[in-house]
């Protein structure tokens, strides 16, 4: 993480490939280094919530900084834009969190935020082994 970060800001050369070309990313299409730098960052974390709160502010870090970038590259440069494209993340990291809920329970993990699964009357346990489905039907509804 460290040496993506500081090969994005331009400072101490790193010649992993990966790094590089973001470096090269950043000066071609005169990108801001925040973005990348939070979505280092965001990426690094590991994924535990507690709410829907900490879902939002994980997509503001891992999904909407792409869009941003993304928007840069295309040469749109608005408050309105960037406005949109948090939303649009937000609404990307929901999706993402329903869509993964099959495939995570049979690796045994869910990521539902607890006080999501609280609300529907489910523990993760439950969750993952699919033992109420109408209480999941309602944690994924409230989402």
């Amino acid at each position: 993480k460290q040496w993506y970060q500081r090969r994005v800001r331009g400072g101490r050369h790193v010649n992993a490939p990966v790094a590089v070309e973001l470096a090269h990313a950043v000066r071609k299409h005169k990108l801001s280094k925040g973005f990348l730098v939070k979505l280092i960052e965001g990426r690094s974390r590991g994924v535990r919530y507690n709410s829907l709160h900490d879902v939002e502010n994980a997509a503001d870090s891992s999904f909407s900084p792409v869009l941003y970038l993304t928007l840069e590259i295309l040469g749109y440069r608005s408050v309105e834009a960037d406005h949109a494209a948090s939303h649009l993340g937000r609404c990307e990291s929901l999706v993402g969190l329903v869509r993964s809920i099959p495939h995570l329970r049979n690796k045994g993990m869910c990521l539902l935020p607890n006080s999501t699964l609280a609300k529907a009357g489910l523990s993760q346990t439950a969750a993952i082994r699919g033992e109420d489905k109408e209480a999941l039907k309602n944690a994924v509804h409230d989402i």
